[in-house]
């Protein structure tokens, strides 16, 4: 069904290709990029009556020349379901129609395309995880995974392993969730924003959570024991094969936690999780599955597998069933051991035919497999002879290091998904990354047992597997990154307690609204002292907090502000522990007369030192300032006041000449405009200090500074979040 307006349009329309008109494909409301508010303004068109898009083009998002739903289609797939983005010129390029058609054209109303786009559907390395659980066909699915080799009896462990000391509990459980908000703070729900938040939204999850987990595991689980072939010194158990009752089984997976950060074994946006603990029809898996999804055909469905964490790399070898795998084992500094197989990896084309055809099994699957490398050696699912292995044992691997490539190596891989005459099923055979999870059995030595890194213990299509979920075991995956950006605020706020359930703390954070939508920028680290840390609150809630914790001996250290939906403001503070013979003097809603008079009293007169400047405009259109002044050690310090970009920029050479640099660096949105402030002092080290970074070029200039050992001191991000200032430290020189 199309509306009146397009089919007067497509009537009046003449054969037409590459107009003078550039545009981005799929930007339905012509407002210089393509989010979720496009496809919503072309069914509004479509069904609504609403306005239609000045460019056709741009909202034909399939370029069939045609406006349907199918068009809506394409751009939302492509946003959240890893789908290909809308053909030539893309969503995220600026450039002209490529193909012939009928519909009008183009009067795109953004001049030039606008600013250069960001790519949403992009995983973003230094913040976002997706955890969806996009079940692929139940054909790629594995045999039981069944060593060839029979486990040696194991000898008890001298010393009984504690996965976590004392009390367990899931950081990401309503009572974990509760001791992080005990123990290190709280950031308060943006009810002003939930009426924006559509059904099924990240948001409107949060808002309607009830504290109970959404499914009942079925953790105490039994299968044969297990070793690889080529490593018979380790045995793997499921829990019911660990533990004499579930009772004990329970208590120990309770207590299993993440004590340093794991991530995702993969990078490639376009890779979800196809099975979890159980196979979608009951069936054990006890692992977790990975595949490619908007792959064409013929195309190579291999992704790079990535280590999960750093560790060392403890066995890399090849089993009948699970072809080429690698293990890994991970040591927290507190002693904590987690252990990740990768299965059915790749190692070269001709090494993993011949592979193949060494097998000797007489079971089915052993003889379709060999009847698939005799057959078919070419096929594309092998790959090809580049893509090796790339650890050996004893390697030490950070997280993100690359491993290998995902296949469909093994018997119990490939060969659950061939014809007699071993071609396979389906064009793409059976590739995908098959992870084991695993940590020490608490009492018998060279024995692990095999965990749910999920903390879900059943399928996924349960749902359990998303974020947002509450789980009665831990999730060992993080929900992102130490130092992240542009992660949605009920994400952040939802999963607080994983970094801190791991002794982290909060170094920067900055809350910032995106249209109606809240994000959260920052980065934990380890940072000694006492430390609280609250967000999106009211200057009365601010106030309040002030006062209580300042009796605790707790001060503000750093402040940010953001605006609700509608333009109230909204603070956001970390704390830090009050030094000996501190006084301190906070405000969170100074005008510019009650500031002056502020400065004049406590800097000029007092020779305190301004701690922290963060200035904003009230939803009355008055310029505030929120204030952190400070006794202690008194100057030496610089302010810059409120600057044009070009003159702080001017400044922070002058004052890198005198010896003085940024700790500090606020972009104020003003009634009169953006105006950027620093404050600057004699501290040792190295600081560097940027502004006006879109969330590409912030992320680039991020790991590039991590690179030359520099950490994360402040971020802010302002414009809509489509910018970001940041201050960057290295604690010694020289300084690159």
């Amino acid at each position: 069904m199309k509306s009146p307006a397009f089919l007067a349009l497509l009537l009046a329309s003449t054969l037409h290709a590459q107009d003078d008109v550039t545009f981005r494909r799929g930007d339905s409301n012509a407002d210089g990029k393509v989010d979720i508010a496009d496809p919503v303004a072309t069914l509004g068109c479509l069904f609504l009556g609403e306005k239609c898009s000045s460019c056709p083009d741009a909202a034909d998002g399939n370029d069939d020349g045609d406006i349907d739903l199918s068009d809506a289609v394409q751009v939302l797939n492509w946003l959240f379901l890893g789908g290909r983005p809308p053909p030539a010129p893309g969503p995220i390029e600026c450039g002209e129609d490529e193909t012939a058609d009928r519909l009008p054209a183009c009067a795109y109303e953004l001049r030039g395309c606008g600013a250069p786009g960001e790519d949403p559907s992009t995983v973003d390395l230094l913040s976002r995880l997706h955890y969806a659980a996009t079940a692929f066909p139940d054909r790629e699915r594995e045999l039981e995974d069944v060593g060839d080799e029979r486990p040696p009896e194991r000898p008890r462990r001298e010393d009984p392993y504690e996965p976590r000391p004392g009390t367990g509990f899931a950081w990401n459980s309503s009572i974990g969730r509760r001791l992080a908000t005990e123990g290190a703070g709280i950031f308060e729900v943006d009810h002003d924003g939930a009426a924006f938040h559509p059904s099924g939204s990240l948001e409107h999850q949060v808002l309607t959570a009830v504290d109970t987990p959404c499914v009942e595991p079925d953790y105490f689980v039994s299968a044969s024991d297990r070793v690889f072939g080529g490593w018979s010194a380790v045995t793997f158990q499921a829990p019911a094969n660990a533990f004499p009752t579930a009772g004990e089984a329970r208590a120990f997976l309770l207590q299993v936690h993440a004590e340093q950060p794991f991530f995702l074994p993969f990078t490639h946006p376009d890779v979800r999780l196809g099975h979890g603990w159980y196979y979608n029809d009951g069936d054990l898996h006890r692992a977790c599955d990975y595949s490619r999804t908007g792959v064409e055909v013929n195309e190579d469905p291999t992704f790079l597998v990535k280590s999960a964490a750093a560790g060392t790399v403890v066995a890399t070898n090849w089993d009948g069933n699970g072809g080429n795998y690698v293990a890994v084992e991970s040591t927290a500094p507190g002693g904590q051991k987690v252990m990740f197989v990768y299965l059915h990896l790749r190692d070269g084309r001709s090494h993993d035919v011949q592979k193949a055809l060494s097998s000797t099994s007489s079971a089915d699957k052993y003889v379709k497999y060999r009847a698939f490398a005799t057959n078919f050696p070419n096929h594309i699912s092998w790959g090809d002879d580049t893509q090796t292995i790339k650890v050996q044992v004893g390697d030490v691997v950070g997280p993100g290091t690359d491993l290998a490539w995902a296949g469909n190596t093994g018997a119990g891989g490939a060969g659950s998904g061939l014809n007699d005459d071993g071609s396979p099923e389906d064009w793409r055979g059976n590739v995908h990354l098959h992870v084991y999870a695993a940590v020490p059995h608490p009492t018998t030595a060279d024995t692990w047992v095999w965990v749910d890194p999920y903390g879900v213990y059943e399928k996924a299509s349960t749902g359990c597997y998303d974020l947002l979920k509450d789980t009665e075991f831990s999730r060992l995956y993080a929900p992102f990154y130490p130092t992240f950006h542009g992660v949605p605020y009920e994400v952040f706020q939802y999963y607080f307690g994983y970094y801190w359930d791991m002794g982290l703390d909060l170094r920067t954070v900055s809350v910032h609204r995106k249209g109606q939508k809240l994000l959260v920028s920052g980065s934990f680290q380890n940072i000694p002292g006492d430390w609280k840390a609250h967000g999106y609150m009211t200057v009365a809630q601010f106030d309040d907090l002030a006062d209580i914790y300042y009796g605790q001996g707790l001060v503000p250290r750093e402040t940010s502000v953001a605006r609700t939906g509608s333009g109230e403001p909204r603070f956001t503070a970390i704390w830090r522990g009050l030094e000996p013979g501190e006084h301190i003097e906070h405000r969170a809603a100074l005008d510019d007369a009650a500031w002056s008079d502020t400065w004049d009293e406590r800097v000029v007169g007092d020779e305190w030192r301004l701690e922290d400047y963060c200035g904003y405009s009230s939803s009355g259109g008055q310029d505030r300032q929120s204030v952190l002044l400070t006794s202690h050690e008194g100057r030496p310090f610089l302010y810059s006041g409120l600057q044009t970009s070009s003159e702080l920029d001017d400044l922070v050479d002058e004052y890198a000449s005198e010896g003085f640099y940024p700790v500090n660096v606020n972009v104020a949105e003003l009634a009169g405009g953006r105006r950027y402030s620093g404050i600057f002092r004699d501290l040792p080290g190295c600081w560097k200090v940027y502004w006006g970074r879109t969330p590409s070029e912030y992320q680039a200039l991020a790991t590039s500074q991590f690179e030359l050992g520099y950490k994360l001191w402040k971020i802010q991000g302002y414009a809509d979040s489509n910018r970001y200032a940041a201050i960057f430290h290295r604690p010694s020189g020289p300084c690159p």
